[in-house]
């Protein structure tokens, strides 16, 4: 439903997540090019 950056402070970026109902979520990084990805069980 939402998603909001919380803090932003000496290279670590946090953020939260708002969901309609409890569930799964998996977070891991990627390479080339580097990024993080948030997948969502629905």
């Amino acid at each position: 439903m939402a998603v909001a950056i919380t803090g932003d402070y000496e290279g670590v970026l946090s953020m939260g997540v708002g969901m309609r109902r409890q569930t799964w979520i998996k977070a891991f990084t990627l390479t080339g090019p580097t990024r993080v990805v948030i997948d969502v069980v629905h």
